[in-house]
């Protein structure tokens, strides 16, 4: 039998690395979808201008039509 240069380790060690940037990832959908839907019920279905979240102070700001 051939010996090869690739091997792979284990999946416990992929399974742990990629387990924080998906929860990230998550969360930031749900907070995206979080300002769309303020921002449908703040201005109406097509009403919003613009929108922007302020991470820092955890401020959600809407501009509506």
């Amino acid at each position: 039998m051939q010996s090869s240069l690739i091997q792979t380790g284990p999946l416990s060690e992929y399974s742990a690395k990629e387990a924080g940037p998906i929860i990230i990832a998550l969360a930031f959908v749900i907070a995206m979808g979080g300002m769309v839907a303020a921002a449908i019920i703040v201005c109406g279905w097509r009403g919003a201008k613009s929108m922007g979240i302020n991470w820092v102070h955890k401020k959600i700001e809407i501009v509506c039509r």
